[in-house]
């Protein structure tokens, strides 16, 4: 394992000087955590420690998980499946066959991941993930990415909370971006990192669908209905079409289930890691 910072059961780093992760625990069941678009954005420091720690003890408290970031510098039009190769190589040479939970954008990388590495696969995870966004979330990730090319990053950054389902909760998420934004804005990556990203993901759909009948592990799909990024046919559609895939729905929950719902999709997690 690439040498980290940290003491006893959390340490954080770059595996091969590229690849940002925080691992959390020291469970006999490794689990390799593809993060969400966010990561793009963000770099891993005290505080990505303290996240890192606070959402594996949450999802994983028995297991040993890496939370993996994402390398600087994708240029535009990258292809998903080059990412997910690059990150192949690195868990190959320094974590090996592992179950891989993929959420959210990290879900769609998963997918290519899964179906090209079979063997680096024990138990496959898409979590808030589908193959494709519903339609309706593309045009908020294409405002978003015009946000980013205008230089509107705090604009760009507050519109992603949109995500979050509760009006409570989002209100309360805007105003702790505000807040924490004279801070935070000082440790992003450039907006283009992000902006990047998203525009990859929207326009891999058809080849991450082609991707998932050659999925062999063992796979869970888990959403909740009222997601706003993936619809409930999407979750539906992209579990059909992983040979022998269990599908798991919550009525009524939105795409940040790990905070919205957290006990609920842990327990749903756990129950299907074993």
């Amino acid at each position: 394992m690439a040498p980290g910072e940290g003491t006893g059961d959390i340490e954080s780093g770059k595996f091969d000087g590229k690849i940002p992760y925080v691992r959390v625990g020291r469970g006999n069941q490794r689990l390799v955590y593809f993060s969400g678009g966010g990561a793009f954005l963000t770099a891993v420091d005290a505080d990505g420690l303290a996240r890192g720690k606070a959402k594996a003890r949450l999802l994983a408290p028995n297991q040993t998980m890496y939370i993996l970031g994402y390398p600087r510098g994708l240029r535009a039009g990258f292809e998903l499946d080059d990412l997910a190769s690059e990150l192949a190589g690195t868990i190959r040479n320094h974590l090996g066959r592992s179950t891989i939970i993929g959420n959210s954008f990290g879900g769609m990388i998963a997918i290519a991941y899964a179906a090209k590495f079979p063997d680096l696969t024990e138990k496959f995870v898409l979590t808030n993930s589908a193959y494709a966004f519903s339609p309706g979330f593309v045009d908020t990730l294409q405002e978003i990415v015009k946000l980013g090319e205008r230089g509107k990053v705090f604009s760009a950054v507050l519109k992603m909370n949109d995500l979050i389902s509760r009006p409570w909760l989002r209100g309360l998420a805007n105003v702790g971006t505000w807040l924490s934004w004279p801070r935070a804005k000082r440790k992003l990556n450039p907006i283009s990192e992000l902006t990047n990203a998203l525009g990859s993901a929207m326009s891999a759909a058809e080849s991450l669908k082609a991707h998932l009948p050659a999925i062999k592990a063992r796979a869970v799909v888990i959403g909740g209905t009222a997601d706003k990024a993936h619809s409930e046919a999407l979750f539906r559609e992209t579990a059909s079409l992983i040979p022998g895939a269990k599908l798991v729905l919550f009525p009524g929950f939105g795409h940040e289930m790990e905070m919205e719902h957290g006990k609920e999709f842990r327990d749903a997690l756990q129950e299907n890691l074993g």
